[in-house]
């Protein structure tokens, strides 16, 4: 019998040399001739209706190369699975803290500090929406846009999974237990904070290095906001410094910004957040609110555990269901 060459051998990790030796290239370690830094101004308020929003002074700031809003894009950057309720610049509202207003891209990062600083941006608070239980209630505050469907705008999405017929099963049995449960936010942490870089091409299209989860889809979602057709949008995927479910749609939204700055400014473009910025503006896992009834018969045998979970969909995630 010849010798197997991988089966019952150890196998080596691709990319173990390049990051233990300290020559693997993350988003942030890339720098391009002629590139621009990009930052930007980013709500403090839970959620807020956009009064007036004038970029003219940031152009005047010297360094300072592109501006962008949600005008810039495509339907105003309208994204989002299994629903479209999220953009890539806030349109017309805030509806989280950290929610990105605008975008700038300029030679230095102190200049394009100093351009988000001359944004003029007035909002006007809104009542926050908190409590996921209270979410669907009449009276609460609207935080999605309205839906076409006819559904609650801050309802997202339904999954039930059913064997049989827990309902019947568990009329019949004699002990009935039932909890509810629940979990806070967490952190992330990944050491490499999220960024991407933004080439323009010669044919009017872009590449993005991006730490992405989903290549494809952050590609997908390139194409529609910048009007592309997708052979134009090119998503590389360098290595990822960590993301643990939370590099997600906030790098989708970091890679439109870059992408659209670099269209604007005809330059590479990069953005990397600080620690501080990634902390306050990342995402976090979430924080369900889950009920488990547990039903058993007298002879000790389980029949089901009905299962009914409520989770806190925040507008900066949109890609798991309340």
């Amino acid at each position: 019998m010849p010798e197997l060459r991988y089966i019952g051998k150890p196998a080596r990790r691709v990319d173990a040399v390049e990051k233990v030796t300290g020559r693997a290239k993350y988003v942030g370690d890339r720098k391009l001739p002629g590139m621009l830094h990009a930052r930007c101004l980013r709500a403090e308020v839970p959620h807020a209706r956009i009064v007036r929003l004038d970029v003219t002074p940031a152009l005047a700031v010297p360094g300072v190369c592109a501006v962008i809003t949600s005008e810039d894009y495509f339907e105003n950057g309208l994204y989002g699975f299994p629903v479209k309720d999220k953009y890539m610049l806030a349109h017309q509202k805030v509806r989280y803290v950290g929610e990105a207003i605008a975008a700038v891209a300029a030679e230095t990062p102190e200049a394009a500090i100093k351009g988000v600083e001359a944004i003029i941006c007035e909002l006007e608070p809104l009542p926050g929406l908190f409590d996921p239980e209270q979410s669907l209630l009449p009276g609460a505050p609207q935080v999605g846009p309205d839906r076409p469907d006819g559904k609650h705008p801050n309802f997202l999405d339904s999954l039930i999974v059913r064997k049989g017929d827990p309902l019947a099963e568990w009329a019949k049995c004699e002990v009935k237990l039932e909890e509810k449960y629940s979990v806070v936010p967490q952190e992330h942490a990944y050491i490499e904070p999220e960024g991407a870089l933004a080439i323009p091409t010669r044919e009017g299209g872009v590449v993005v290095y991006a730490p992405n989860q989903s290549p494809f889809v952050n590609q997908g979602n390139l194409a529609l906001v910048l009007d592309l057709p997708h052979n134009l949008v090119r998503i590389i995927q360098p290595p990822v410094g960590g993301s643990f479910g939370g590099k997600d749609d906030q790098i989708y939204e970091t890679s439109a910004q870059v992408a659209k700055l670099a269209l604007k400014a005809g330059r590479p473009v990069r953005m990397v957040f600080g620690r501080e910025e990634s902390l306050w503006r990342g995402p976090r896992r979430h924080a369900p609110r889950v009920q488990i009834r547990r039903p058993a018969r007298l002879r000790r045998v389980r029949v089901g555990e009905p299962l009914h979970r409520v989770a806190r969909e925040h507008p900066r995630d949109g890609r798991v269901p309340v």
